[in-house]
């Protein structure tokens, strides 16, 4: 993803505030378009676990931001992207540490995404797919509430 074809492109100072400012942009976004919200709620934490991790794990550019963006793909599913300028691992999930609280973001996103996956040619940049569940269609019989 580019900025030219992303939904929405952010270029983040590495703050804690900018990774709530993003969610909640993300989820306006997601709102305003009426989606579930489950949907909403996981995309939100999807995208602030990405931030975080880019902000804690990984080296931001040259003039000290982490980038994010998403868009819709023509099958309804959202994807998001975040990325930094690289970082000494290769990101993967891990059991979280009983001392430190730490390494539960990427098991939430495994286990909340469709698909993801990490790409470190060049920095390192994290995709995160995620499907709206779902609509759910419901049938009228006749002389109930729907019928003219």
């Amino acid at each position: 993803m580019t900025p030219a074809d992303a939904a929405t492109w952010l270029t983040l100072e590495v703050d804690v505030d900018e990774v709530g400012a993003a969610r909640r942009r993300l989820i306006d976004q997601l709102e305003s378009a009426g989606h579930d919200v489950v949907f909403v709620r996981d995309a939100g934490a999807v995208l602030s676990e990405l931030l975080m991790n880019a902000m804690i794990h990984g080296v931001p550019d040259d003039d000290g931001h982490v980038h994010a963006g998403w868009r819709f793909d023509r099958d309804g599913s959202l994807e998001l992207e975040v990325r930094d300028s690289g970082g000494y691992d290769v990101p993967t999930p891990r059991a979280a540490g009983d001392a430190d609280g730490s390494g539960r973001g990427l098991t939430i996103v495994d286990g909340t995404c469709t698909s993801w996956d990490v790409d470190t040619t060049d920095g390192t940049v994290v995709r995160a797919r995620l499907s709206p569940p779902p609509t759910r269609v419901r049938r009228l019989r006749p002389g109930s509430a729907g019928d003219s």
